[in-house]
């Protein structure tokens, strides 16, 4: 097998790899709200972890990202205009590969000659989900959601940074503008 083939496997083995683990944010909202009269919230845990540590990383990153909007954090509902209701889950999910080699690009379609090898593997990940709900305290309407899904790994501080960057993700663009 000549280098390029060999290159090309690789290349395309890690563009794989990195797109089952990327982190997907996504974020849906009111779009006929008036987001001028929220900027006091109150946040709490909405549906427990399972986790103290993780709410409590939660809570400070959801914190963060809406304090950077310049909201400010109130200790109670009856003094905030927005409740922030923060969950999160896991769910183990279990991935099959199969790489093959030898035989130029078989199982790919291309040509190839020569024989060739499968090796299939099964793995299991724990995915994690964080859900950040934001409702108005008078009429209590949904005002924003944002979810983000990430595989959670064995490294608390990688997750931390994970968790961070999902949150950043997800207020990027708040408050939201109104749809024309």
């Amino acid at each position: 097998m000549s280098i390029r083939p060999r290159l090309a496997t690789v290349a395309l083995t890690l563009a794989v790899a990195g797109s089952a683990s990327a982190q997907k944010v996504s974020t849906d909202w009111d779009h006929t709200a008036n987001w001028s009269k929220y900027n006091w919230y109150y946040i709490q845990i909405q549906k427990a972890f399972g986790d103290q540590l993780s709410q409590e990383r939660a809570i400070a990153a959801v914190d963060s990202a809406l304090k950077s909007k310049g909201w400010k954090k109130v200790p109670s509902l009856d003094a905030a205009s927005a409740a922030v209701l923060v969950s999160g889950a896991g769910q183990k999910e279990e991935t099959t590969t199969t790489m093959y080699t030898g035989g130029g690009f078989a199982g790919w379609g291309w040509g190839g000659g020569g024989m060739g090898m499968a090796t299939t593997s099964n793995s299991s990940d724990v995915v994690g989900t964080l859900v950040v709900d934001i409702f108005d305290v008078m009429t209590k309407q949904l005002l924003f959601r944002g979810q983000a899904q990430e595989t959670v790994s064995n490294n608390a501080e990688k997750n931390t940074k994970a968790l961070y960057k999902a949150t950043e993700k997800m207020f990027k663009d708040f408050p939201p503008t109104a749809s024309k």
